[in-house]
């Protein structure tokens, strides 16, 4: 039964929201649950040898290069010079424009605003002077062998200077001061592993299939309220799925994302989820749409299951199985979702059969001198962003993928 709700007076989305709780009572008997698939690892790009623990905390770190710990050091020279041999050369042009792009928008976002810019105009500024950075970087000819050599050991060297920077801005990320500095630096190698097979290797997405941002992007608030009158309201408290008074401080959830998560926990009950203010990417925060959700340890129980110890993700097989239960409840609600989670062999997994929604990586640091991780040794959890149908708003390129089915 798909539920392709148009906006419900409270009382009738009560009384829907009830109505899934008694239809899949995660609680009731019936047939045995299948065994959970079993993921193979998809084997680290670089091999890391783990600081050994100590009481050396990131504040104390020496701000060289690589804190000139040889460890990291030798981990950064080998991780760039498998982005060089690993990118395809019908890559190698996208990618070193992407580093250009990061490159320079790093730069810019670390340097004093604009007096009188505000905050959108400073991110627009930022937006255009990366954008035409990665139009610096020409395509070579087609058979100047040469050209292309020289490209690829000019994106190895890029990427090296890419990944000095990124430590360099972990380490002085506010969060991070108090960390021990083993700590910080084996987490960001074992998600630096991860995130060249996220930007390097494409799952093969199912026919149909759409992707966050690529395909389609939520209404704007402005859109939504022209469309439908008003904003979907916030009104369900995300812990029992009712309606209530909110309190000052916390962020509840619209009727629509309640409806999916009461067909999510009826799929899949070894799984909570939280929000707070502020919560969500651009375009969805405090809106009512965005979760992170924790694998738990007993069918109802309420407390997460710690990562495994060496790469501190949760077991693999579970975690797809968690993505599979979000792709149907999505298909049976009308919603579409991306979500971030920093294992890529389990995101891998799960992208190559999900049609409703995609699994992406964020282990970076925030505008705000916060790590902002996604597992593999900080914060562990899955992030969510949900547009349920009625506030899906097609790009060109997902108009043309929809138009060839």
């Amino acid at each position: 039964m798909v539920h392709r709700l148009v906006r419900l007076q409270q009382t009738a989305g009560n009384r829907a929201v009830a109505a899934l709780a008694l239809q899949r009572d995660p609680e009731s008997p019936g047939l045995p649950a299948p065994p959970r698939p079993v993921v193979p690892a998809v084997p680290d790009p670089v091999a890391i040898t783990p600081l050994p623990a100590g009481a050396l905390r990131v504040a104390a770190l020496p701000r060289t290069r690589f804190s000139g710990l040889a460890t990291v050091t030798e981990f950064a020279e080998a991780l760039a010079a498998q982005y060089s041999r690993r990118v395809a050369q019908g890559d190698l042009v996208e990618q070193r424009r992407n580093v250009a792009e990061r490159r320079t928008g790093r730069s810019l976002a670390a340097q004093p605003g604009i007096p009188g810019e505000s905050r959108e105009e400073r991110r627009r500024r930022i937006s255009r002077e990366a954008q035409a950075a990665r139009n610096t970087i020409p395509t070579p000819a087609r058979g100047d062998d040469a050209a292309w050599k020289r490209l690829r050991e000019d994106y190895r060297t890029h990427m090296l200077k890419d990944l000095t920077e990124d430590w360099d801005q972990h380490i002085a990320a506010a969060e991070a001061q108090s960390m021990p500095a083993h700590t910080l630096a084996n987490t960001w190698m074992v998600n630096r592993n991860q995130e060249l097979l996220f930007r390097l290797v494409q799952p093969s997405r199912p026919p149909g299939s759409l992707d966050m941002w690529t395909h389609f992007r939520v209404m704007s608030p402005a859109q939504e309220e022209a469309a439908f009158g008003t904003r979907a309201s916030t009104d369900y408290d995300p812990w029992d799925l009712q309606i209530r008074p909110r309190p000052r401080g916390a962020q509840f959830v619209t009727e629509r994302t309640a409806q999916f998560l009461m067909a999510l926990r009826s799929r899949f009950s070894d799984v909570r989820w939280t929000t707070r203010v502020g919560h969500g990417s651009p375009g969805f925060v405090n809106r009512g749409l965005s979760l992170d959700l924790y694998l738990t340890g007993e069918r109802g129980a309420n407390v997460p299951l710690p990562g495994l110890r060496g790469d501190t993700f949760w077991v693999r097989g579970q975690v797809v199985e968690l993505f599979n239960a979000m792709d149907e409840a999505a298909e049976e609600t009308d919603f579409r979702f991306a979500a971030l989670y920093n294992d890529f062999s389990a995101a891998n997994a799960a992208n190559n059969v999900l049609r409703r929604g995609r699994v992406g990586f964020a282990g970076n640091v925030s505008g705000g001198g916060s790590l902002n991780y996604h597992g593999g040794g900080n914060r562990l959890h899955v992030h969510v962003d949900l547009v349920p149908g009625e506030l899906v708003v097609l790009t060109r390129q997902g108009a043309r993928r929809q138009g060839a089915r």
